[in-house]
């Protein structure tokens, strides 16, 4: 079992925040387990230490993105919003939460946007480096003009405040023009350098497919010029 030396070490960590919420004691809760299982491998007092500076690293970490919005597939609703999203920082070392922005420019009722909505539901709870969050071009005619947004979906990468890359349509994705794969698109944005590994399984790729169900049968729409 954890030391109650240990666990008092990394309570002590963990409380320096004065605002913890609910999600944060979860954390918390499962670095303990984990320090657990860790004891079961009889790791010298080196290897313990260091292992304990390194789940609390990554639960500061996970708590500091949560505070930014990360998890969560965010509606903006003007051009201020967008400015905000993707040109603010929280730290100075790259791919944190707040420097890498998946941004979604779409339009409601277009069937192909509602599909890019789905998938990218699924990845932004996967991938909590990154910040993912949609637009209705009907909302920001400023920076549809600026970025030269044509054509929906187009989904516009930005990293450091800087839109790096952007996937137009369903190009890229090695899809259909009904659709694509999970997989084609994370993939995709890591080539893109907004996401920084793979992290979908069997059960996302499921999950979305299920989701797909949900459309209407009769539902047809291309990604022509919208304006």
């Amino acid at each position: 079992m954890t030391s109650h030396k240990t666990r008092e070490s990394l309570t002590s960590m963990s409380h320096n925040d004065n605002h913890e919420n609910d999600h944060q004691s979860e954390d918390e809760d499962a670095l303990f387990a984990s320090l657990d299982d860790d004891s079961n491998d009889s790791l010298p007092p080196t290897l313990r230490e260091q292992r304990l500076q390194q789940l609390h690293a990554e639960f500061s970490l996970a708590r500091t993105q949560r505070l930014y919005g990360s998890g969560t597939y965010t509606v903006l609703t003007n051009d201020k919003a967008v400015l905000d999203l993707t040109t603010s920082k929280t730290s100075e070392s790259s791919n944190t939460a707040s420097n890498l922005v998946v941004l979604h420019f779409s339009k409601d009722g277009f069937v192909r946007c509602k599909f890019m909505d789905e998938k990218l539901e699924v990845l932004c709870k996967k991938h909590l480096e990154t910040r993912f969050a949609k637009v209705d071009v009907e909302n920001v005619p400023f920076l549809v003009e600026k970025l030269a947004v044509r054509v929906l979906p187009c989904v516009i990468c930005f990293k450091d405040g800087v839109a790096v890359d952007r996937i137009i349509g369903f190009e890229g994705l090695n899809g259909t023009a009904d659709g694509f794969r999970l997989q084609a698109l994370e993939k995709k944005l890591i080539d893109c350098g907004v996401l920084t590994g793979e992290k979908v399984d069997d059960e996302d790729v499921n999950d979305g497919r299920r989701n797909i169900r949900k459309k209407e049968a009769n539902e047809d729409e291309d990604d022509d010029d919208w304006d």
